[in-house]
């Protein structure tokens, strides 16, 4: 590929993200016309019941939020940038993933061991020759 190529291909690729950024504006930004409105709502729900995201589950949360929250943006705004069955199907997809990251970590509980902790050794010592071992006679 050279350099003219290359760039009628990151031009072809700018404007179709362009087209699918517009499209899916009406999605993100809500009835205020915030378009960052879904990740500040997803970051406030998420904090609100202390959701680490650096877990698989807490990833998976958002994700999940992701497509309830274009649900109801069908619902509530008739915005369609994908045919809502479509959005259904991944929400579908997206419980029965969290079913299975939910079910592997009880079960990584579940199998943990306690961990056996080395006995504490105590050591008498003789006040009277601090360092003489016990029972020892100086």
């Amino acid at each position: 590929m050279d350099n003219r190529e290359f760039n009628q291909a990151r031009l072809k690729l700018e404007d179709r993200c362009c087209e699918v950024l517009d499209a899916k504006g009406r999605d993100y930004a809500g009835e205020n016309g915030d378009r960052f409105a879904n990740f500040k709502l997803i970051a406030d729900i998420l904090a609100n019941f202390d959701v680490d995201v650096a877990t698989p589950l807490g990833t998976w949360a958002v994700y999940k939020l992701k497509h309830v929250f274009a649900i109801m943006a069908w619902i509530g705004q008739a915005t369609e940038s994908e045919p809502i069955f479509e959005r259904f199907v991944d929400d579908r997809n997206y419980t029965d993933l969290g079913w299975g990251l939910a079910k592997e970590r009880i079960d990584e509980q579940r199998n943990q061991k306690p961990k056996t902790q080395r006995p504490t050794r105590i050591m008498v010592v003789d006040l009277a020759h601090p360092f003489a071992p016990p029972g020892l006679d100086a």
